[in-house]
């Protein structure tokens, strides 16, 4: 593609600009109406924007602008979603270590997909255009999947027993949804740990993002790797 360093950060960037814009509303939305409806909706435009990409790619420059846009907004509502789920479905002795399972997957799905892509590339006659169409094809399975494999809560699962429903379920709060205490915004703000947990964070999502967009692109354009070893 002609395109010049400032369109490429474009393509680049748009999607996290995406991705953040929505994560308050998901949030609400997942509270309101369960975390499966919006999981598989964000999947299945995921998987659609990521399909017609390249074809917006060789078509116009603002086309695919606009559907890496869309893309971002749809996945920003994967996050609030999946807490909203681990909050009704992790035991409360056993939240700390499978949420931070959760969260390491996505780090592990940056190095698989990587991978995958980087073959992916490197196979004759298939190119660049092979990794959009695979991982489309399989953000869109996974919503199928979801579907049919995914339960909004212990007590909607079809086949639960009633010692796991107890299990799961004790000392879990389940009245909060009915009187949500107000967000305390003011001890948020003025609070040191906060501060310290917003830094981590930033610095977190900032090393993703960067091995996700900048890294690739100097490994390319500065050390002149080729393509595929840059995606492996």
């Amino acid at each position: 593609m002609d395109w010049n360093s400032k369109q490429q950060g474009y393509v680049l960037g748009i999607s996290f600009l995406g991705f953040i814009l929505t994560q308050v509303i998901a949030g609400k939305i997942a509270d309101a109406i369960g975390a499966k409806s919006p999981l598989i909706v964000s999947n299945i435009v995921m998987g659609a924007c990521t399909l017609i990409s390249p074809f917006t790619a060789w078509w116009n420059f603002y086309a695919l602008l606009t559907v890496q846009f869309i893309r971002g907004l749809s996945q920003g509502f994967v996050t609030p979603a999946l807490y909203r789920l681990m909050s009704d479905w992790y035991p409360k002795n056993e939240r700390g270590f499978l949420s931070t399972l959760v969260v390491c997957g996505y780090a592990f799905g940056v190095v698989i997909s990587g991978i995958v892509t980087g073959w992916l590339c490197d196979v004759p006659h298939l190119g660049w255009p092979s990794g959009f169409y695979f991982w489309g094809t399989f953000t869109l399975g996974t919503a199928i999947l979801l579907q049919f494999i995914l339960h909004e809560s212990p007590q909607t699962h079809p086949s639960i027993t009633e010692a796991e429903l107890k299990y799961i379920t004790e000392g879990q709060d389940n009245k909060m949804l009915e009187k949500r205490p107000q967000t305390p915004w003011k001890k948020i703000f003025t609070s040191v740990p906060c501060y310290a947990y917003f830094y981590g964070l930033f610095g977190h999502y900032w090393a993703i993002s960067y091995f996700l967009s900048v890294h690739p692109t100097f490994m390319g354009t500065i050390l002149h790797f080729p393509m595929t070893e840059v995606s492996k």
